[in-house]
């Protein structure tokens, strides 16, 4: 009883270079892909419509208190009359 042999013959320079050439172009076309997909994408805009007007708000400048002539240097609940409380 006899059995065919296997003979694997060693691989063609032709054949293994058309494979890797194949390889090389379809790793630079993810490449290119990803990057033009990544260049063409839409800028992310600012939340609020371009459209939409600035709110300005002008306050009113605090009036200032003026200091009293007897008091300088007491603090606030004694200048309401406080200190002279009635026993």
């Amino acid at each position: 009883m006899t059995a065919p042999a296997l003979i694997l013959q060693g691989p063609d320079a032709r054949e293994e270079f058309r494979r890797w050439s194949l390889a090389a172009a379809i790793v630079c076309a993810a490449h290119v892909g990803l990057m033009a997909g990544y260049m063409l994408m839409p800028a992310a805009e600012p939340e609020g419509a371009m459209e939409s007007p600035a709110v300005l708000i002008d306050f009113a400048p605090v009036p200032a208190a003026p200091a009293s002539p007897d008091g300088a240097g007491r603090s606030s609940s004694l200048d309401f009359g406080l200190d002279r409380a009635v026993l």
